[in-house]
């Protein structure tokens, strides 16, 4: 009983994430917001930016993690003993590498204008990182639906 609980636990863990995030999506992008004034700008701030936000931190903390165990277990008992699997957690670094750079060639170091900011991390490095960092989001969110898509072919098919 507890072996098969086991087996589902990645499934089920997936399939919350994900009711989790499209939730707090659908609030970010539906719940309303407020007008605030910024140096006398007039901006529309939603209401859960910060959920947005903390949501998103966690994600990238489970990440991190999940890319610390793959690391930890990416070690010569892994290559000797299942090669396989030594190779496939390889294969997943090497395109994350991969992403990372194609989004940080694709990114931009001139001026990013934020209403109310008056510091000098706006551009440069921390631009090019921001632009990097999204269009990374938009490679992988792109990848994700398309495996979803190429799944569902490839049942129909079989």
């Amino acid at each position: 009983v507890m072996s098969k609980f086991l087996e589902k636990l990645p499934k089920i863990t997936l399939w919350g994430l994900l009711a989790v995030s499209v939730v707090v999506g659908v609030l970010f992008f539906v719940g309303g917001g407020e007008e605030i004034d910024i140096n006398g700008n007039r901006c529309d701030a939603p209401y859960f930016t910060d959920t947005l936000l903390n949501w998103a931190y966690v994600l990238f903390g489970l990440a991190a993690l999940v890319l610390a165990y793959s690391l930890i277990r990416f070690d010569q008992s892994i290559l000797v003993k299942k090669k396989k699997d030594g190779v496939t957690i390889l294969d997943i670094i090497v395109a994350s590498f991969i992403v990372f750079v194609i989004a940080w060639f694709c990114g931009s170091a001139d001026y990013i204008e934020i209403v109310g900011y008056e510091g000098t991390d706006n551009v440069g490095f921390w631009s090019q990182f921001t632009d990097a960092c999204i269009i990374a989001s938009y490679i992988l969110l792109g990848l994700a639906c398309l495996s979803v898509v190429a799944t569902l072919f490839f049942k129909k098919i079989k």
